[in-house]
C-alpha cells in the first residue's frame, strides 16, 4: 500500500486486510497534512522556511514582540529560506550579519537582535521539537554594543515641549508627556492604561504586563491623579476603557506618534524620541540625588547595570555627601 500527497514523500506499507490499509491511509494523510514538518521524520530534506512557518504558527501568537519577530524571520527566510536547516552553519549566519552591518547600515545592537530572533527559532527546534541537534547561533559571538544613549530634556527644552503639547490638536498629548516625564513609564505602558489600573486611594498605577514580565507599581503625583479624575468624569470612562483611547473606539489605545513628532518640531527639540522621556525621568532623579537602586526600581530595570548609565549625573550629589563628611572630620581635627 502506498500513500502519496503533493510535495510530500511517498509512504509504503504492507497489510493483510483491506480495512487495515484504509485505516493506515486515513491516519497518515491527517498526520502529514496537519503539520508539514512531520514528514521530516520520514527523511525529507526540509528547509529553513518550513521551520519558520511552524514557529510563526505555534510560537508567535504567545510572544509580546510578535510583529518584530515576524519581520525579522521574514528577512531570514528571504535570505536563506531555501537552505536545509542541517546545512546552516555559523559562517552562513555570520556572513549575513556582516551584510546587515555594512550594506544595510544597521546598528550593531539591531544586528544582534536579528541574530537573537533566529537563535530563538533554532533553540525551539532543538529543545522542543527535536528537529536539530544544535543551534548554530550559539557559536556566534555578539557584536559589542555601544552604551545606551542618555539623551534627556534640558529645563528649557522641557518647557518648550510642554508648551507645544498644549497647542497640539491631540488633546491627550500633554497629559501623556507629563505622565511619561513624571513616572518614567514606557510608551506602551502609558497608552494601554485602563481605568481599573489606577488606584486613586493609594496613589499609583498597577502595571500588569511589562517588558520584563514583572508587575510594577508606579507612584503618581496628586496633581496627575487629579487630571486623571477630571478626564474620567468628563469622558464618562468605565473600568475597562483605556485612559488614552482612540476618538473612534474606546476599546483601542490612542495613537500619538504624529502629534508627538509635530510637537518636537514646534519646540525645536532635535535628536529626541519618545523613549528619551524615560531617560529624562531617570536623569532628573539622578541629578536630584535619588539613589541608583531606587531609580532602577522606579524604571523597572531587570538589572542594576541598566541603571548605572545615569551614575555620572549623580556625581554632584556624591560630592556634596563627601563634602559633609570631610567638613566634620576636618573641623574635629582643627578643634
Amino acid at each position: 500500500m502506498r500513500v502519496r500527497l503533493k510535495n510530500l514523500p511517498e509512504i509504503t506499507a504492507t497489510f493483510k486486510e483491506l480495512k487495515e490499509a484504509e485505516r493506515f491511509i486515513f491516519e497518515k494523510e491527517i498526520w502529514l497534512t496537519k503539520d508539514p514538518l512531520n514528514y521530516s521524520k520520514l527523511g525529507r530534506k526540509y528547509l529553513l522556511k518550513d521551520l519558520i512557518k511552524k514557529f510563526t504558527a505555534e510560537r508567535l501568537p504567545i510572544l509580546k514582540a510578535s510583529e518584530e519577530y515576524r519581520r525579522i524571520l521574514f528577512w531570514w527566510s528571504e535570505q536563506i529560506g531555501e537552505i536545509n536547516i542541517k546545512d546552516i552553519s555559523p559562517s552562513t549566519i555570520d556572513h549575513l550579519r556582516n551584510y546587515l552591518l555594512r550594506n544595510r547600515r544597521i546598528s550593531k545592537s539591531r544586528v544582534n537582535r536579528y541574530t537573537a530572533v533566529l537563535s530563538s527559532l533554532f533553540t525551539t527546534a532543538v529543545r522542543e521539537w527535536q528537529l536539530m541537534e544544535s543551534n548554530p547561533c550559539s557559536k556566534i559571538k555578539k557584536f559589542k554594543e555601544p552604551e545606551g544613549r542618555t539623551r534627556y530634556l534640558s529645563n528649557e527644552e522641557r518647557r518648550r515641549l510642554l508648551d507645544a503639547c498644549k497647542m497640539s490638536r491631540n488633546k491627550d498629548l500633554l497629559l501623556v508627556v507629563e505622565l511619561a516625564i513624571s513616572s518614567g513609564m514606557r510608551k506602551n505602558e502609558i497608552l494601554t492604561i485602563r481605568i481599573r489600573q489606577i488606584d486613586f486611594d493609594n496613589g499609583w498605577i498597577n502595571i500588569y504586563e511589562t517588558k520584563n514580565d514583572n508587575k510594577r507599581i508606579i507612584p503618581i503625583s496628586a496633581a496627575l491623579l487629579k487630571k486623571f479624575q477630571l478626564k474620567i468624569d468628563r469622558e464618562k470612562l468605565v473600568a475597562d476603557d483605556f485612559l488614552f483611547h482612540s476618538e473612534r473606539d474606546r476599546a483601542r489605545p490612542r495613537c500619538i506618534r504624529v502629534a508627538f513628532t509635530n510637537a518636537l518640531k514646534i519646540a525645536k527639540v532635535e535628536d529626541f524620541r519618545f523613549h528619551d522621556l524615560r531617560h529624562t525621568t531617570a536623569s532628573y532623579l539622578a541629578m536630584s540625588g535619588v539613589p541608583i537602586q531606587t531609580i532602577s526600581r522606579i524604571l523597572g530595570h531587570k538589572t542594576i547595570q541598566m541603571t548605572m548609565r545615569y551614575t555620572h549625573l549623580n556625581s554632584a550629589h556624591l560630592r556634596e555627601a563627601i563634602q559633609k563628611i570631610s567638613t566634620v572630620i576636618v573641623e574635629e581635627d582643627i578643634s
